[in-house]
């Protein structure tokens, strides 16, 4: 198999698992625990473990990201910059949001940080579409 094929691969086994966990999460996780007595402890401990996939997924992402970037040699496509720049974005906010970490008086900042990730992140996969389309139309 060709690296550059492979790589495009990876990159995108990552998306998978980075997309996979802001669905899971307020779609599956979270209305189950709602009700628990333990939510936040339930919640919490379901985070931190999630974390460590983010995390790996987010570092996958930026080392595919960037080997496919050179070996295509895209790195003049302003598509591209704003991609890079989203992406940049969305790695601040996940760090400020795992961080902060689930102290009482972070809970709100801490829950519109995670839902920012979701449209930053479904719009980098536009801006993907239309990178390799040429266009969004």
């Amino acid at each position: 198999m060709d690296v550059g094929i492979f790589m495009v691969y990876l990159h995108l086994l990552f998306a998978f698992v980075w997309v996979g966990i802001l669905i899971a999460l307020p779609l599956l996780i979270i209305p189950v625990l709602k009700g628990e007595e333990r939510y936040r402890d339930y919640l919490n401990r379901i985070g931190y473990r999630m974390r460590f996939f983010g995390w790996l997924a987010l570092t996958g992402l930026l080392v595919t990201g960037l080997w496919n970037m050179f070996d295509r040699q895209l790195y003049r496509n302003p598509i591209l910059h704003l991609k890079l720049t989203l992406f940049g974005i969305l790695v601040i906010i996940t760090l400020i949001h795992d961080v902060m970490g689930p102290g009482e008086g972070n809970l709100r900042l801490i829950r519109l940080l995670g839902r920012a990730t979701l449209p930053i992140t479904l719009l980098i996969i536009l801006l993907a579409v239309v990178m390799l389309r040429g266009t969004l139309f």
